[in-house]
């Protein structure tokens, strides 16, 4: 197979199971014949296997389907599906100044940073739920406010951290949050009337957590449901929304994410349900509202082609902007028992490579 490496910082567990022989999941057989169109060839590592010092790397190079393990030189242009850390981004540093492009580098989220720069921006004010940095007199000032709340760590992933906290009646509020027991993970529920709890109080003192007002989503069957807005980069190097993937909650959850047992489908399915809203009308705006937040985030980050939107809509169609993701979970968005549930949303794993090619082209 003739052409130019193209590489992928995948996880380790990966990296064993095609250095092994195992079936590689349909994610990666689409992004090889994405990288065929583009005549590529797509090697996989994880961050472990660069080093600072050296130019090469032991990789898994794909050729027809057929994995093997050897060393090659490092390619010019890396697509990062793992998370950043001060080791990892002192590699890409050393790789930046070799003339190597790693995209999606620097994508380790702080939600409010990039909540103030649209907090700054008068023309995405009304697609922002009000948010304030947890402290004992924010938390005061937004339960005067407001009836329902969301207090989330400013790095949380999957959902994982994140309380809700509502009014049950005059005088009684209710916490609600997630405890660990073993691997699994059960919902508990701690009432409290006038003064705040102790262990409220611990939550906004020894965690940077963000508080927002609890937006009355749209619901599915009952259960609430929100956008991963998959807003990637092409061939072009232009934004472009690759798919609107609806994820919807599990049964008496209030969280979305695939990881929590929410389910995935697409945004004709969810708005079925709402006569009064046009499906294309409102793609066009989740679309529009999305390029513009990519313009806006890319200004402010090392280089970047691939982001993940969070957005909600309200029953009436007001669409907000929740938080944004640096590393979708795509094959969990967009596989069912290692299946594509819509082929639309297949662009999601062809459109990185083709930003490639275009890096590899132009620069």
């Amino acid at each position: 197979m003739s052409g130019q490496y193209v590489g992928f910082l995948i996880q380790k567990h990966l990296y064993q199971n095609l250095k092994k022989g195992g079936q590689a999941p349909k994610s990666i057989i689409i992004q090889e014949e994405a990288a065929r169109e583009n005549s590529l060839i797509p090697c996989y590592f994880p961050f472990k296997h660069l080093s600072a010092g050296r130019d090469q790397v032991l990789a898994i190079v794909s050729a027809d389907g057929i994995y093997q393990e050897k060393i090659i030189q490092v390619p010019r242009v890396i697509y990062n599906r793992e998370w950043s850390t001060p080791g990892r981004d002192r590699k890409i540093r050393y790789l930046t100044k070799k003339g190597v492009t790693v995209f999606n580098e620097g994508n380790y989220l702080k939600k409010y940073k990039f909540q103030a720069l649209l907090e700054k921006k008068e023309e995405f004010s009304r697609h922002l739920p009000e948010t304030k940095i947890a402290n004992a007199q924010n938390l005061e000032y937004m339960m005067k406010k407001y009836n329902q709340l969301i207090l989330k760590p400013d790095h949380g992933l999957v959902g994982k951290g994140i309380h809700k906290l509502y009014k049950v009646n005059e005088r009684e509020w209710c916490l609600t949050f997630q405890i660990k027991n073993g691997k699994k993970r059960s919902w508990q529920e701690f009432r409290f009337t006038e003064t705040i709890p102790k262990i409220l109080q611990q939550l906004v003192e020894n965690n940077f957590y963000l508080i927002q007002n609890l937006l009355p989503l749209a619901t599915y069957q009952g259960s609430p449901f929100d956008f991963r807005v998959a807003t990637q980069r092409n061939g072009t190097g232009h934004w472009e929304v690759t798919a609107i993937i609806g994820k919807v909650a599990g049964e008496g959850n209030f969280l979305t994410n695939i990881g929590q047992g929410g389910s995935a489908f697409t945004l004709d399915e969810l708005i079925q349900a709402y006569p009064h809203l046009n499906a294309d009308f409102l793609r066009e705006q989740i679309v529009a509202l999305a390029i513009k937040i990519a313009n806006l985030f890319s200004d402010h980050l090392p280089h970047i082609g691939d982001l993940g939107f969070d957005f909600a809509i309200t029953p009436d169609g007001d669409i907000y902007y929740i938080e944004c993701n640096f590393i979708s979970a795509y094959p969990a968005l967009t596989m069912k028992n290692g299946v594509l549930m819509h082929d639309d949303w297949k662009n999601v794993f062809i459109k990185p490579v083709d930003y490639a090619r275009f890096l590899l082209d132009h620069h």
